[in-house]
């Protein structure tokens, strides 16, 4: 059963991992591994695609031509029962923190809120229901007709990223631990499993702070790098393992 590693830029350093996995690591998943980029994440701030019988439709043709060179087809469809499907999007929360927004507000919970306009836990929850809206109906959409899912978390923010560093690092972080909060919510009501990043990679013990700067992608300021990849890889491939094992089936 092959898996596919699909969603937004935070998939490609899982790709980039795979050539680099020794004969143990490798043998964590056996089954033909799938990585690619379908959509910048900006892209899923808008309804991307449509649900036609028990088919999923994408409007965009670049979009398509990523999922047909994944799935074999233009469409997600009940032929893809016999994948399991990692999706990364749902935590991608860069547009919320770079949002000029945080200069001037706050999360009321933030110990140093001097001079923030206060920012209730309620209302920073619709923020993230907005900010995920189409995403989630696109889980949504891939449970209804039946596939394999799980939910790929993308890395933990930047201190590097120079659209957030002007801001408050703890205000940065609260809204980042309160939005992904949000989603794994939503998620665990729809009974799709995460896979969250290993402690390791946080900056602070408790899987809180910043992205630990050897694991930041050099070429730019929010992507984790080939060695994060590879960490998250196998956490994928020990969930996908995991599932089809609970499911029955071979690799």
């Amino acid at each position: 059963m092959r898996l596919i590693i699909f969603g937004d830029s935070h998939v490609v350093a899982l790709g980039r991992a795979i050539p680099d996995l020794n004969p143990v690591e490798r043998n964590v998943y056996p089954g033909e591994i799938r990585v690619g980029k379908v959509m910048p994440f900006n892209h899923s701030l808008r309804d991307f695609f449509v649900v036609r019988g028990d088919e999923i439709r994408f409007g965009d043709a670049p979009h398509r031509k990523q999922i047909s060179k994944l799935f074999g087809r233009e469409v997600i469809g009940q032929d893809s029962r016999d994948s399991i499907l990692a999706l990364s999007m749902p935590f991608t929360t860069t547009l919320v923190l770079r949002n000029g927004t945080w200069n001037s507000h706050s999360p009321w919970s933030v110990t140093d809120h001097s001079n923030k306009q206060l920012v209730s836990h309620a209302v920073l929850y619709e923020i993230a229901l907005a900010h995920f809206a189409a995403v989630l109906r696109f889980v949504t959409a891939l449970q209804s007709i039946d596939l394999r899912l799980m939910v790929v978390a993308a890395p933990p923010p930047r201190a590097t990223d120079s659209k957030i560093a002007r801001w408050n690092p703890e205000v940065i972080l609260r809204v980042d631990e309160l939005t992904r909060g949000v989603i794994a919510n939503e998620l665990e009501q729809r009974a799709v499993p995460v896979v969250e990043p290993p402690d390791e990679v946080f900056q602070q013990p408790g899987r809180r702070g910043f992205l630990r700067s050897e694991y930041g992608d050099d070429r730019d300021d929010h992507h984790g790098n080939a060695e994060y990849g590879r960490l998250m890889l196998l956490r994928v491939m020990a969930l996908a393992a995991s599932m089809l094992q609970h499911n029955g089936g071979s690799a």
